[in-house]
């Protein structure tokens, strides 16, 4: 697909006036290859005036209690391999790390940033963003605890980047922080970042989750990769690590404290990797899963395809064969995901 500079434009426009279907844009800016936070800040910045610096979106629902909500399981196309996004070289690690830690903000479905350990979302109109790109002004959610409960500061985010932009590390999101050139500590809860040249990317992105400073500090550089934190970290997410089987499986359990109010809603949850086979020396990893070929008429399965016009849809409806087990299914090359029919 192509578009012109002006086609491109009149489309940004109609889509942040509501005149043109917002998720329909953003799909195809992915395809394209475009990341969430670019698509997010080309949105953000054709708003009407009246709409921009509102922060995050309204809720369509507001839970009354924290948890209640039983397990969640997911099937997950590879298992997770560690649980540290800087390092982190597939998609199953960082979304496994995610559940667990945080970034300062993030991007909702209708491509709107959305703040999660900052304050608020920084803009020209409230302070938080120079207006030739030289510098952001991030205020931190203040309340915030580890799950150590150690205290989130300004300091946890100045040494995530000296973490990350370090190249004896070899974080694979060195990229976000590169155009940094210092980050001012103001207070406790405030900083501001100062890049190198004016530049349009203000943010760290949603894989540059915030690395705990008291746990890290001597694991920085070469020495990153030995942190057992990777396999075990502590995050300020709704979910604290429970039980990690690096190629097989990750179990999570609710953080009591975590500081948005009444979340998460599930109690547990657990994420199992079905695109690879288990490592040989581990028998007890086979894939176990609560959907039964014995209690289902049809597996529904999907996996990474492209059809002549590059998008990804390989996806069936299969039969299932009571003699077959889950495992064999779910070690199909290729697979991405899968769910059951009804029965």
């Amino acid at each position: 697909m192509g578009l012109e500079e002006h086609e491109l434009r009149e489309w940004v426009r109609r889509v942040a006036h509501g005149e043109a279907s917002r998720r329909q844009f953003i799909r195809t800016m992915l395809g394209l290859g475009l990341s969430g936070p670019l698509v997010a800040e080309m949105l953000a910045t054709s708003a009407p005036a009246a709409a921009q610096g509102t922060g995050a979106a309204q809720p369509t629902f507001t839970p009354t209690q924290r948890g209640g909500g039983g397990q969640l399981r997911l099937l997950y196309w590879s298992a997770p391999t560690l649980l540290n996004a800087h390092l982190a070289f597939s998609q199953p690690d960082a979304a496994a790390a995610r559940v667990v830690s945080e970034p300062l903000i993030s991007i909702d479905p209708e491509g709107d940033f959305i703040p999660i350990l900052a304050e608020e979302i920084p803009s020209v109109e409230n302070g938080g963003r120079a207006r030739d790109g030289t510098w952001t002004i991030w205020r931190l959610k203040q309340g915030v605890v580890w799950h150590d409960g150690t205290p989130f500061t300004a300091a946890d985010v100045i040494f995530t980047w000296e973490f990350a932009a370090d190249p004896a590390t070899a974080a694979v999101t060195r990229g976000l922080f590169e155009n940094i050139r210092r980050i001012d500590k103001l207070d406790d809860h405030t900083i501001k970042v100062v890049f190198t040249e004016p530049t349009p990317v203000w943010y760290f992105g949603e894989r540059g989750h915030i690395l705990p400073k008291h746990l890290f500090a001597e694991y920085k550089g070469a020495n990153a990769r030995n942190a057992p934190y990777n396999l075990k970290p502590v995050g300020t997410g709704p979910y604290k690590i429970v039980a990690f089987k690096p190629g097989d499986m990750a179990l999570f359990e609710i953080n009591p404290h975590y500081h948005v109010p009444n979340r998460p809603f599930f109690d547990t949850v657990e994420l199992k990797g079905a695109g690879m086979p288990p490592p040989p020396h581990a028998p007890s990893s086979r894939m176990e899963s609560s959907i039964s070929p014995r209690s289902a008429r049809s597996i529904r399965m999907s996996w990474s395809g492209w059809n002549n016009r590059g998008a990804r849809v390989c996806s069936a409806l299969l039969p299932v064969d009571s003699s077959r087990t889950f495992s064999s299914i779910a070690r199909t090359p290729g697979l991405r995901w899968m769910a059951s029919a009804a029965a």
